[in-house]
């Protein structure tokens, strides 16, 4: 049966504002029966983002066996992340397992599709660190807080050369989904804005961020350019500086409203696209004016960055003349493999 009393409880959390009130009425909550689904992964990806109370202590609340094949596999691949950036091999191992046949159920609707994305990504990155272990020696002394999309994942306590080349341990800050257009509108979707505001609250004072936002915004099937094709005279141009520029002062002002002096914020730009563009492509537009808007993109970026006194990870040279074996430098076709990174610090363009 469902449990009404804790439904409602739950909306009204959902509607708060602040982290650390969140984090105190989610810990009282008894569990006494079954969350309808959509509620649950309203719940869960709050909870993603929301540190010092874990997904499985949510999961707890209600009873799993009443959610089917589709749900489940969503609610696996919140799972999945939290336990690698846990680094829990044991329940790693057992997620993946539990998740073994589903793949039929995985295609049903895009937030399926999503999840399955997830899985994937976290298996690659879970076989990597297990084949490379000297990669991930955590330098607790020096940091990099990376918030954003999947791409923010492939670096979670990741070593890297960073500023002036000393080594850091980056350390993923996951908002699932997020787009620029999602923060720079951030009245409209409001939830992105918490969540980053949640990530801001648990920062070091005067520390270096990497924000991994963006990517999403500049594929070929959504974001900005599949506005080329949904409305009659749009100039991509103006799109991509309205975004940015809206993006980087949400980005500001959620700073000076969390109180937080960070010492750096650096964009991460677009890198080259490996994957097949042409299968994405809306009708009648082509490849070569794709590719241009990428490079177009990844410009605005950096002015945007760079006159925000912020800098800029320059993805987009690093990665379009790339020779040799493409495995070596991508994890998958989207995402950069953690041993590009190795001489990131080559890539990073500061204002003059």
């Amino acid at each position: 049966m469902i449990d009404y009393q804790i439904e409602n409880k739950i909306r009204t959390i959902l509607q708060l504002e602040n982290a650390d009130e969140i984090h105190a009425e989610l810990v009282n909550l008894v569990p006494n029966g079954i969350i309808t689904y959509t509620l649950l992964n309203q719940l869960i990806e709050m909870i993603s983002c929301i540190h010092d109370i874990s997904i499985d202590e949510i999961l707890s609340l209600t009873k799993l066996d009443c959610y089917n094949q589709t749900e489940l596999s969503i609610i696996n691949s919140y799972q999945a992340i939290e336990y690698f950036q846990d680094w829990n091999i044991e329940k790693l191992d057992y997620i993946f397992k539990s998740s073994i046949g589903r793949s039929s159920f995985e295609r049903v609707n895009k937030e399926a599709v999503n999840a399955q994305a997830f899985m994937k990504l976290i298996a690659r990155l879970f076989m990597y660190r297990l084949q490379n272990p000297h990669r991930y020696q955590l330098n607790e002394k020096k940091s990099l807080f990376v918030i954003g999309d999947s791409h923010s994942l492939v670096l979670d306590s990741l070593s890297i050369p960073w500023d002036n080349e000393i080594n850091v341990t980056a350390h993923s800050m996951l908002i699932r989904g997020v787009k620029m257009y999602h923060l720079g509108n951030s009245s409209k979707f409001l939830r992105y804005r918490k969540c980053f505001l949640s990530h801001l609250k648990v920062l070091p004072s005067f520390s270096d961020i990497l924000l991994s936002i963006g990517e999403i915004d500049c594929r070929p099937n959504e974001g900005m350019y599949i506005q080329l094709y949904k409305q009659k005279n749009v100039n991509l141009k103006d799109i991509l500086q309205k975004t940015v520029a809206e993006f980087i002062e949400e980005i500001n002002s959620i700073m000076i409203a969390a109180g937080v002096t960070p010492k750096s914020i650096t964009l991460m730009g677009i890198p080259y696209p490996r994957y097949d563009v042409s299968k994405m492509l809306p009708p009648k537009l082509k490849k070569s004016h794709f590719f241009m808007f990428i490079e177009e993109a990844n410009t605005i970026m950096c002015n945007y960055a760079l006159n925000a006194g912020w800098q800029f990870l320059d993805l987009f040279t690093a990665t379009k003349e790339i020779t040799g074996n493409i495995s070596d430098y991508y994890l998958d076709e989207f995402h950069l493999s953690p041993s590009f990174y190795d001489n990131v610090h080559q890539w990073i363009i500061k204002k003059s």
